[in-house]
């Protein structure tokens, strides 16, 4: 079995909705292509990490070369070498679970504003179709809002990596 050196960048997810209606389709359009945008941001992150993580496990590597048969000398050395790799994997964690928490507030807002409407319009299949329009517009912009925060976070889990 092979461990991997690396943490997992973790996937940021976008609510879509349950049932899909021709308004939701540009809700559903919206959430998958932020959620193809982060998946192309984890990748490329992925792959800028790689040459860190070779630094690790040539560190590891070199431990076992240089501190003879004393075990615990040679444990030690790698955990040091493992230490860089595990703080730039928390930042990147606290990057992308930033970005989702900032997501999901947004849509936690939609729904909290339009509470008490569909509260209202319980027994009005008029008025509940409106409110689910304004609930897509409001997904649709929550989405838009998080497109530009991209950038800005591979600038700075780049800027992670190449301190480690």
């Amino acid at each position: 079995q092979v461990k991997r050196c690396a943490p997992r960048v973790p996937h940021v997810f976008v609510a879509q909705p349950a049932v899909a209606q021709e308004p939701m389709a540009s809700m559903q359009d919206a959430a998958q292509d932020l959620q193809k945008h982060v998946e192309d941001l984890q990748g490329r992150v992925q792959t800028n990490m790689l040459p860190l993580e070779k630094k690790m496990a040539q560190c590891a590597l070199d431990c076992y070369s240089k501190r003879g048969a004393d075990y615990n000398a040679i444990h030690q050395c790698v955990e040091s070498c493992q230490q860089g790799m595990q703080v730039v994997g928390k930042q990147v964690k606290r990057e992308m679970d930033s970005l989702q928490s900032s997501v999901q507030s947004c849509q936690q807002t939609i729904v909290k504003r339009l509470e008490p409407r569909f509260e209202a319009a319980r027994n009005d299949l008029e008025a509940q179709n409106g409110l689910q329009r304004d609930f897509d517009q409001g997904m649709v912009q929550c989405v838009k809002d998080t497109m530009p925060l991209l950038p800005d976070i591979e600038r700075r889990i780049n800027g992670y990596i190449k301190q480690g």
